[in-house]
């Protein structure tokens, strides 16, 4: 069962590569050489093995599920929006993860994001005693000086961000509204249920201020799409977007 794990965690995700083995990915969440982002990476590790627990049907010792289902949200979870389904922070979490991995960890906005993705996916793997958060799952513990460091001073995020619907000619159009304290990087995408990406918002450095626009309900090409559930994912400076959105006709 570990085998098959390792295979999934290492197939679900391009910010590591090791081949589907054991050794790969126990070295993935053993971390010893203790950066930024590999104390990061492990723990968004943890939250795919727990997906991927989930999906094999695991049992801990006492006969008791391990895992995450996708489609839980993250209502309790610091920094997400309320509603935001895992299967969408996984992959708002993932395309900032590749877009860092070529960043320097001394850039303040690598830092600040670092600890704002290891202090959410710290949580969803920790879990709570309501809510979704019921079922046991995986959970790594952080020690050393590095982790320390990483989690130093709980930042607020920096923005904010609401989808609304939007009135107009097309039934379950939608508004999408930011705002920013200072300059800053916004892309947000819109994905469908298969977390395939249908329609590219945004991708700017944005001046400070409230920031709008309205997504029409259709793909990169101007097809209309079909009625059903999206999701709005991307980043807003430091603030992980992630929110469904229900396309009406």
């Amino acid at each position: 069962m570990l085998e098959r794990l390792a295979r999934l965690v290492d197939e679900r995700s391009a910010v590591w590569s090791y081949g589907g083995t054991t050794s790969g990915f126990c070295e993935l969440v053993h971390a010893r050489r203790r950066t930024a982002f590999r104390v990061v990476r492990r723990q968004f590790a943890a939250v795919h093995a727990n997906l991927a627990a989930g999906e094999l049907e695991l049992l801990g010792p006492g006969g008791e599920r391990i895992g995450l289902d996708p489609d839980m949200t993250l209502d309790h979870v610091p920094g997400v929006a309320d509603g935001t389904t895992l299967r969408a922070w996984v992959s708002a979490t993932e395309s900032a993860l590749l877009a860092m991995n070529g960043r320097s960890m001394h850039h303040r906005s690598s830092r600040e994001a670092c600890k704002r993705i290891h202090r959410q996916a710290r949580a969803i793997n920790a879990g709570s005693d309501d809510g979704c958060f019921r079922k046991r799952r995986i959970a790594l513990d952080d020690d050393g000086e590095a982790e320390d460091d990483l989690v130093a001073g709980d930042l607020e995020p920096s923005a904010s961000f609401e989808a609304t619907a939007a009135a107009g000619p097309l039934a379950g159009a939608h508004r999408l509204r930011w705002t920013l304290e200072g300059a800053g990087v916004v892309q947000l995408d819109v994905l469908d249920l298969t977390g395939r990406r249908v329609r590219r918002l945004v991708r700017d450095v944005l001046p400070p201020g409230t920031h709008q626009l309205d997504w029409d309900g259709r793909d990169d090409g101007g097809r209309l799409l079909r009625p059903g559930a999206y999701f709005v994912v991307g980043q807003v400076a430091d603030l992980a977007v992630g929110q469904r959105l229900i396309l009406l006709r």
